[in-house]
């Protein structure tokens, strides 16, 4: 086991940091105009209910993924392939929402 100053020593906990960073900007560019979005378009007197549903089917799906990586590494799937799997779900999910929604 290692304390934060002995994992920063070596340059594989420097990329990890770095790398952990970018996942957490990368989600920010993408998470927030689509709240954003939701929240424009929803009835003022029915955002917040809008808002809480969005929030239950986000954990809902947290657990699916979870639920899901420790199916995939019990079948003896590598981490890149865990994450290869997770990015193309994400993609067709991201199309498919895409088509639901109404052109602006």
């Amino acid at each position: 086991m290692q304390n934060a100053g002995q994992f920063l020593k070596g340059s594989a906990g420097w990329r990890t940091v770095i790398d952990l960073l970018g996942i957490a900007i990368s989600a920010g560019i993408y998470i927030v105009p689509l709240y954003a979005i939701m929240q424009h378009r929803s009835d003022i007197a029915h955002r917040a209910r809008i808002i809480a549903a969005n929030n239950i089917i986000n954990a809902l799906f947290m657990v699916v993924a979870a639920i899901g990586t420790l199916w995939m590494l019990k079948r003896a799937f590598t981490i890149p392939q865990v994450f290869l799997t997770m990015a193309i779900l994400n993609v067709l999910v991201s199309v498919y929402i895409r088509r639901l929604l109404p052109n602006p």
